[in-house]
C-alpha cells in the first residue's frame, strides 16, 4: 500500500448483514462496494465513472459489469444517467443512500451541505443531479441565488460591503438644524460676544451670557487680550525701571 491514503470512506457494518443486499450477486456486492469506496466517489455519492476504471477495481470485464449494473438500477441501489448500459464511455452513478448512512457526513451540518453542493455544482443541472436534490429535498445549486453577486463595475456599496464615506447620523443632523423658533440676537449682541437665552428672546430683552466670542465674566475675549497684553507691557517697563534703580542707573526713557 503505498503512503498516499486518499479519502476517508465509511460504511456501517449492518450492511452486510442487510437482508436486501445478500439477495444480491456477488458480483453486484463487489461492484456496490466498490463504487462506494471508490476514489472517484464525492460527497454527495454522485459521480463520474468511466468503464476501464471500473474493470480495474473490480476485476470484471464489461460484459459482466453490464448485467450487474442493470440488477443494481433495477433494485434501487444507484441510479445512472449516460452510457451506462452499453459502457460506451463515462457515465454518472448515483448511490442513493450514499449520503444518507454516511457515518461521517449530515445535512444538518452547514459545512458538509456545502461540501456536497460543491460536489453537485461539477456536473450542471443534469435529471440526475435534480433527482438527488428532490430525494433529499435540498435546494439545487444550481437555483436562482437569493443575493447576486455584484458584477466589477458596479460599486460595492450597493451589496452592504462597508463603505468609507459615512453619512451623519439621525442625532448630529437633528443638531445641526436650527430650530424654528430659535433666531439668532442682534448685531450688536453677536459682536460683543453675548448670547440671549430662549426666554429672554420670548420676552425681547436680551441678557448678556457668555458665548464662544467672550469670557465668564461677560467680557469679550477681543477686549481681554487687549487689556491682557497692556498690563503685560507695563509690568514689563517697571521691571526694567527697578532693575536699573538697583544697579544705581538711570532709566532709559
Amino acid at each position: 500500500m503505498s503512503e498516499y491514503r486518499g479519502h476517508y470512506r465509511g460504511v456501517y457494518s449492518a450492511l452486510i448483514e442487510d437482508p436486501d443486499f445478500l439477495r444480491l450477486s456477488s458480483a453486484a456486492r463487489l461492484v456496490l462496494l466498490t463504487l462506494r469506496l471508490c476514489p472517484q466517489n464525492n460527497p454527495a455519492s454522485l459521480f463520474r465513472v468511466h468503464p476501464g476504471v471500473l474493470a480495474t477495481h473490480t476485476g470484471y470485464p464489461p460484459r459482466v459489469l453490464r448485467p450487474v449494473l442493470r440488477a443494481l438500477v433495477e433494485g434501487r441501489w444507484i441510479a445512472c444517467e449516460g452510457p451506462w448500459e452499453t459502457l460506451d464511455g463515462p457515465f454518472l452513478v448515483w448511490i442513493r443512500n450514499g449520503l444518507r448512512y454516511d457515518p461521517s457526513l449530515r445535512l444538518a451540518d452547514p459545512k458538509h451541505r456545502k461540501a456536497v453542493a460543491r460536489a453537485l455544482s461539477a456536473f450542471g443541472p443534469t435529471p440526475l443531479v435534480a433527482c438527488f436534490c428532490d430525494y433529499y429535498q435540498i435546494t439545487s445549486p444550481f437555483e436562482d441565488p437569493t443575493k447576486v453577486l455584484p458584477r466589477p463595475s458596479e460599486p460595492l456599496a450597493r451589496f452592504g460591503s462597508p463603505s468609507r464615506s459615512r453619512s451623519p447620523s439621525p442625532r448630529r443632523s437633528a443638531r445641526r438644524r436650527r430650530r424654528p423658533g430659535a433666531a439668532r440676537g442682534s448685531l450688536t449682541e453677536t459682536r460683543m460676544g453675548f448670547q440671549p437665552t430662549r426666554s429672554d428672546r420670548r420676552a425681547g430683552t436680551a441678557r448678556p451670557r457668555p458665548g464662544p466670542t467672550s469670557d465668564r465674566r461677560g467680557m469679550p475675549r477681543s477686549a481681554r487680550s487687549a487689556s491682557g497684553s497692556a498690563m503685560s507691557a507695563r509690568s514689563f517697563r517697571d521691571d526694567r525701571a527697578r532693575a536699573s534703580r538697583h544697579r544705581g542707573r538711570r532709566p532709559d526713557a
